[in-house]
C-alpha cells in the first residue's frame, strides 16, 4: 500500500512537473524577460532534477542574449561584425586566414556564419547565451559540492549574475573575452574538484582570449604546499608595489618585440602596443572600491573555511588582485584584467552566502542583493549606453519573435 502511494505520487508530481515546464515554456516564449520571475520561482520551491535545472538555466541565459540580439552594433562590436563577415567569405577550413589568434573562438563563430548564412545578429546571440549558460552551470557545479548547499543560495546567486553580477553591457561588446572568463571559472572549479577535463576547458578558454593564459599561474600556485604559497604571494605582493609603480607594458614589450621567431609572441606585443597607447576607459573608484571588498572577503574565506573548493578557488582571485596590481599604471591593461573580477565575485557570493548562511544578517543582505538587483538591471538599460529593442522597462512586453525579427 505504502509502495502504490508513493508511486502514485511520484507519477503525479512527474505529470505536474511537466505541465509546469510546458507552461513556463509558453510563457517565456511570450515574455521571456518577465518569465524570469515564475521560473526562478518554480525551481526554487519545486524539487528539481539536475537537467531541469539546466533547461532553466538555459533559457535564463537566452534572456541576455535575445536582448543583444537586437543590439545596435558599436564599438567593439563593429569590429566583430567586420571580422564575422570576412570570416563567412572563406571556406571553414580556412578561417587562419582571417585572423592570428583566439582560434577556438574563431572557429566557433566561423561556423556560426554558415549556419546563419552570415547574420551578425546570431554571432552575439549565441555567444552570450552561452557565456551565461557555461556560468551558471559552474555556479550549479560549485555549489552542489559544497557541505552546506543550499539550492535557494544557488538560485538567488544566478539572478544576481543574472541581472548585475556579470556585466551585462559587457556581453555584448567584450564578447571574446566575456566567454574566456565563463570558461576559465569552469575550469577552475573543475580543477577544485579534481576533474581533469579542466585541462580542455581552460584550453578553451585561453582560445578564446589570451589574456586568459596568465592564470596558468594558477594552477601551479595550487601544487604548492600552503607555506611556500604565502610565502610566494608575500613576494610576489612586494614585488607588485614596486613594478607597478610602473607601466608594465613598457617593461615588457620590447622584450615580446625581440622573440621574432615566436608568431603568437609578436601578436602578443603587437596587442601590446595597441593597450599601451590607447587609453579608452579606465577602472572607476566604484570598481577599486569592490575589488578591495572581494580581495578582503576573499582573504577572510581562505582564513575561516574548510571547504577545499573555497580554498582552491581563491588563490586564483588572489592571483588575480596580484595581476591587478602590477598593471595598475596601465590604464587600458588594468580594465581589461579587472573585468575578471566580476566572474570571480560571483562565486565569492556565493561561498559566502552558503558558509554563513544561519545568521540572520547574511539572509538580510542575501534578500536586498536580489532584489535590487533587476531595479539596477533597467537603471543600466536605460541608461543608453548601448542601444537594444528598447531601453526601457517595457522591454519585458516584448516576445521571442519581436526580438528575433528586429533587425538593426
Amino acid at each position: 500500500m505504502n509502495f502504490s502511494e508513493s508511486s502514485e505520487n511520484h507519477e503525479q508530481l512527474t505529470k505536474l512537473r511537466l505541465y509546469c515546464c510546458f507552461a513556463l515554456t509558453l510563457l517565456w516564449l511570450s515574455f521571456p524577460i518577465f518569465s524570469i520571475i515564475p521560473i526562478v520561482i518554480y525551481i526554487t520551491i519545486m524539487p528539481t532534477s539536475k537537467s531541469e535545472l539546466n533547461y532553466y538555466f538555459f533559457l535564463l541565459a537566452l534572456v541576455p542574449g535575445l536582448i543583444n540580439y537586437t543590439k545596435l552594433p558599436a564599438e567593439d562590436l563593429l569590429i566583430y561584425n567586420r571580422t564575422y563577415r570576412e570570416l563567412y567569405s572563406v571556406r571553414l577550413m580556412d578561417f587562419y586566414t582571417v585572423i592570428s589568434a583566439d582560434y577556438f573562438f574563431y572557429f566557433i563563430s566561423a561556423a556560426i556564419s554558415k549556419i546563419f548564412d552570415g547574420r551578425e545578429q546570431y554571432f552575439v546571440l549565441f555567444w552570450t547565451t552561452i557565456s551565461y549558460y557555461v556560468y551558471f552551470l559552474t555556479l550549479h557545479l560549485c555549489a552542489r559540492s559544497m557541505a552546506k548547499y543550499d539550492k535557494r543560495i544557488l538560485i538567488g546567486t544566478v539572478v544576481y549574475s543574472l541581472f548585475i553580477g556579470l556585466s551585462f553591457t559587457l556581453s555584448g561588446h567584450l564578447i571574446r573575452q566575456f566567454a574566456a572568463a565563463s570558461f576559465l571559472v569552469y575550469a577552475i572549479v573543475l580543477f577544485s574538484l579534481q576533474n581533469r577535463n579542466f585541462v580542455t576547458i581552460l584550453a578553451i578558454s585561453i582560445f578564446c582570449h589570451f589574456s586568459a593564459m596568465i592564470f596558468i599561474f594558477g594552477f601551479i600556485f595550487n601544487k604548492i604546499s600552503k607555506r611556500t604559497l604565502i610565502v610566494l604571494l608575500i613576494s610576489l605582493m612586494t614585488a607588485s608595489l614596486l613594478i607597478g609603480q610602473f607601466n608594465i607594458l613598457e617593461l615588457i614589450a620590447p622584450a615580446l618585440g625581440r622573440v621574432g621567431t615566436s608568431f603568437f609572441m609578436q601578436e602578443i606585443a603587437e596587442k601590446s602596443a595597441i593597450y599601451t597607447n590607447e587609453m579608452a576607459g579606465e577602472v572607476r573608484m566604484r570598481e577599486l572600491i569592490s575589488i578591495v571588498f572581494f580581495t578582503c572577503l576573499g582573504i577572510y574565506l581562505y582564513r575561516h573555511s574548510a571547504e577545499r573548493i573555497i580554498k582552491k578557488f581563491m588563490i586564483f582571485y588572489f592571483l588575480l588582485f596580484l595581476i591587478l596590481l602590477f598593471t595598475r599604471n596601465n590604464e587600458m591593461l588594468l580594465l581589461r584584467y579587472s573585468y575578471y573580477v566580476d566572474f570571480f565575485a560571483g562565486f565569492l557570493i556565493l561561498f559566502a552566502f552558503i558558509e554563513y548562511w544561519d545568521r540572520f544578517y547574511i539572509k538580510i543582505i542575501f534578500l536586498i542583493l536580489i532584489t535590487t538587483a533587476p531595479i539596477r538591471f533597467f537603471g543600466v538599460l536605460s541608461g543608453h549606453l548601448y542601444d537594444y529593442i528598447d531601453n526601457s522597462p517595457t522591454i519585458v512586453l516584448n516576445n521571442v519573435f519581436d526580438f528575433l525579427s528586429y533587425h538593426n
